[in-house]
């Protein structure tokens, strides 16, 4: 059975409508996971940099009767979990707090406001200049947010045929500019939709670069029990570009909410979640969102943070901090091979991995340095909705005996604990316990 709930963030007053979080609720049965790998000979690894630089989290700058009215505490909030991509909306007249961010490194998403809609020109003008000022500064430009919550009014229609032909005019426009038109659009988006609502809005491949979905988690359920058949279904109106991003994912820490977990297994899950899409190679994952922008413990949208509303960070922006920075040492995503284009890994990961539970996934990473580190995690469910606790879960026996290698000893990094533990090699083998999050192997 599936049933469907929609909730609306409070909009400050004076502060744009854009980026409200919507939820869909599907079965929390346990999630299903595939065989055990046992992976073989060849691997490529995969740029340490380009997988960072997939990550990113959505703000609301404009929110001046919020967290985010401190726009210092933002720029720190990002440095530290290593993010540089922001997803905010379209710049209005006064651009100064994004001219801020922009200049202390962070990449827009700017997605359209449906009050941008009737000035549509006007703001590709304002991102036009504000390209010309941050050359590195935009990212990606998004058509409108969940337009059946935020429908818009445009050329005399309402609604959906309204954002079609909006998404169709953006399109045009950002293409049609000198200044942007290398810039990737992605789709507009839907919230808590269902086939019926994507149909609605037929084929709009032709109007943008990348598919768009907005996926949510219910009752603190595991990724994977939601994310294909999300995926996959706001997939629907782009179904002949050859893939999507996901400009809004996460876990609420809402006390009061029955969708909320408590802020370890946020962390967990967010680990995991990570480690899954950098697997399933999805262009760009957006995490909703920075801070808690309420303090109430009862709007589940409140506690999707990765900050507590008076900017301590939580569990989960540690843990990313952690695995950013061990990714990435021995270079930074603004310093190596420039964000603008992909650092391409070179070399290969030669390894045979096996474990004792089904499930393992792992991916080769090639840091900026040039060594290779395993990222290995097993997905199961974390969070009783109904008991409101964390569930007893179940470790892993894995053994990675790396091929060609000269390495006699390695470390296994936790980054929900920021500890490494040491592994011996025994039997060309070099086993360990793997928890119920991610972990990273590195050899010495």
């Amino acid at each position: 059975m599936t049933a469907t709930l929609t909730t609306r963030l409070r909009v400050p007053a004076g502060t744009a409508k854009v980026c409200v979080a919507s939820l869909m609720i599907l079965s929390t049965a346990e999630a299903t996971v595939p065989n055990p790998p046992v992976l073989m000979g060849f691997k490529q690894p995969v740029s340490a940099v380009d997988l960072v630089n997939s990550l990113g989290v959505v703000t609301h700058v404009l929110y001046n009767q919020t967290p985010y009215a401190n726009i210092q505490k933002v720029s720190a909030a990002l440095t530290y979990t290593g993010i540089v991509n922001v997803r905010d909306s379209s710049p209005p007249a006064d651009t100064s707090r994004f001219d801020y961010l922009a200049s202390h490194g962070a990449r827009f998403d700017f997605v359209l406001r449906a009050e941008a809609a009737s000035e549509l020109m006007d703001t590709v003008h304002r991102m036009e200049a504000f390209a010309q000022r941050h050359p590195d500064g935009i990212s990606s430009i998004e058509g409108m947010n969940e337009i059946n919550n935020w429908p818009a009014n445009y050329k005399g229609q309402r609604g959906f045929p309204a954002a079609v032909l909006v998404q169709q005019d953006l399109y045009k426009a950002i293409k049609a500019s000198p200044t942007l038109k290398n810039i990737p659009v992605y789709n507009l988006t839907l919230g808590a939709a269902g086939p019926s609502d994507y149909a609605r809005l037929g084929d709009l491949s032709s109007y943008a670069d990348e598919g768009n979905a907005h996926i949510y988690f219910p009752k603190g359920a595991a990724p994977s029990s939601v994310w294909e058949k999300a995926y996959q279904g706001a997939r629907a109106s782009t179904l002949r570009l050859p893939r999507a991003v996901v400009t809004e994912t996460g876990y609420t820490t809402s006390k009061g909410s029955p969708h909320g977990v408590d802020e370890t297994v946020q962390a967990k899950y967010l680990l995991t979640l990570i480690a899954e899409v950098w697997s399933k190679k999805v262009p760009r994952t957006f995490i909703y969102q920075l801070v808690n922008n309420s303090a109430s413990e009862t709007d589940w949208t409140a506690g999707l943070g990765l900050y507590r509303y008076d900017w301590t960070p939580k569990t989960a922006a540690t843990a990313i901090h952690n695995l950013t920075s061990l990714l990435l040492s021995g270079g930074t995503v603004a310093s190596a091979a420039s964000m603008t284009a992909a650092s391409t890994a070179k070399g290969s990961a030669d390894f045979s991995l096996s474990a004792t539970r089904e499930g393992v996934g792992s991916i080769a990473v090639q840091k900026p340095g040039g060594a290779v580190d395993l990222l290995i995690w097993r997905e199961q469910p974390l969070w009783d909705a109904g008991a409101r606790r964390q569930l007893v879960t179940q470790s892993a026996q894995v053994s990675v005996a790396p091929a060609n290698s000269n390495s006699s000893k390695a470390s296994v990094y936790d980054p929900l604990t920021g500890k490494t533990s040491q592994v011996a090699l025994e039997n060309s083998t070099f086993s360990f316990e793997l928890p119920d999050h991610p972990v990273v192997v590195e050899f010495q």
